[in-house]
């Protein structure tokens, strides 16, 4: 089932996309709990996978990471998850949730996802 966005969402979302086209520079998103992040961030990353745009968004917790996919999926997209707590190394879909330290493991034994040709790498939850 699709959530529609409120429009401060909308908004976040055009300044986000705007931004990612303008500019090179990280971009960081403060926004409260409950404000929908996790929606917010799966329309940013439709927009990529639908422009054929391999995307990465990282998340210390396994619990974040299945909820993100699962956002994700229910607006649209085809989510891969490359977790090893969760039981699941998948690298075929445009946009994958993962967890950092799966990640850099397979980058160090030169695994399948330091192949992946990632047009963003978003980090949720950056402060931890």
């Amino acid at each position: 089932m699709i959530k529609e966005l409120r429009p401060y969402q909308k908004e976040i979302i055009d300044n986000i996309l705007q931004t990612l086209k303008s500019s090179n520079d990280p971009i960081l998103i403060d926004a409260s709990v409950g404000s929908g992040k996790s929606l917010i961030l799966s329309s940013i990353l439709l927009v990529l996978e639908r422009a054929g745009f391999k995307a990465l968004c990282l998340t210390l917790n396994s619990t974040l990471i299945q909820q993100n996919a699962e956002t994700y999926n229910l607006q649209g997209g085809n989510a891969g998850i490359y977790c090893a707590g969760l039981q699941s190394k998948s690298c075929e879909e445009m946009v994958i949730f993962g967890s950092p330290h799966s990640v850099t493991q397979d980058i160090r034994n030169k695994g399948q996802i330091s192949k992946q040709p990632f047009r963003l790498i978003v980090i949720d939850e950056c402060h931890n």
